[in-house]
């Protein structure tokens, strides 16, 4: 039952590095960089008067208000458009306000800004999905050890392993949902990961060393005769 208590806690965490990689189906804009957003205004299914005005209110990643209830530009046939610039990397929340004589038009949308302003292939995304499910199923494995093995100095470093493999998964969903060059950050991901497991296992050995050293020492004296 314990076995399938911690699958099941896997398969949750899983299921929510990687549902908001698929589920991304938004419009994406760069950060910093001055872009014009677009609309288009039904009135009762037809196009709206020329008198129609289409107002936006959008905010923030963290929820507080970035553009409130402001006016857009006309452009004709129910086209409008609003210039602004976007200074922070998230998810912003939109809600569209079209009003013509007796009729009005409502709907909410999220836009993304990324550094690049570019969506991540969806064949590219399947490829970072499978490293993120391999890297999580190694940090799952070296849990599994650590609580397995007696062996204090083999405990530790499966503990910290997983650690390293689990932070490393979650840096690279981070990396991907900001679209902040993917293939870099995994390349230095790795890296980094190769260089702290292999810090790990020095300290280990270490460890193990001077265990062996202090109960060799503890032998000699056994023999001896003068144990202290």
């Amino acid at each position: 039952m314990k076995n399938k208590k911690y699958i099941y806690i896997a398969g949750l965490i899983l299921m929510g590095l990687i549902l908001p990689l698929i589920f991304a189906e938004t419009e994406i804009y760069p950060l910093n960089k001055d872009v014009t957003l677009k609309f288009t205004c039904t009135s009762n299914g037809a196009i709206p008067s020329d008198l129609a005005t289409f107002n936006i209110t959008v905010s923030y990643p963290n929820g507080t208000t970035f553009i409130n209830n402001k006016k857009t530009t006309a452009l004709g046939n129910g086209a409008f458009s609003y210039n602004t610039n976007f200074n922070t990397i998230g998810v912003y929340p939109v809600q569209m306000f079209c009003f013509d004589g007796i009729y009005s038009y409502s709907d909410e949308g999220i836009y993304e800004v990324t550094e690049s302003g570019n969506k991540i292939p969806e064949g590219m995304l399947i490829v970072y999905g499978v490293f993120i499910i391999i890297v999580f199923g190694i940090s799952c494995i070296f849990f599994i050890l650590a609580f397995k093995i007696e062996d204090s100095s083999l405990k530790i470093f499966f503990w910290l392993g997983g650690f390293v493999f689990l932070t490393g998964c979650m840096a690279t969903v981070t990396a991907i949902s900001y679209n902040i060059n993917p293939v870099a950050a995994i390349n230095k991901l790795v890296l980094a990961i190769t260089f702290i497991i292999g810090v790990i296992t020095v300290l280990i050995l270490a460890l193990v060393l001077i265990q062996k050293i202090v109960a060799s020492i503890d032998m000699m004296r056994e023999k001896k005769g003068y144990e202290a």
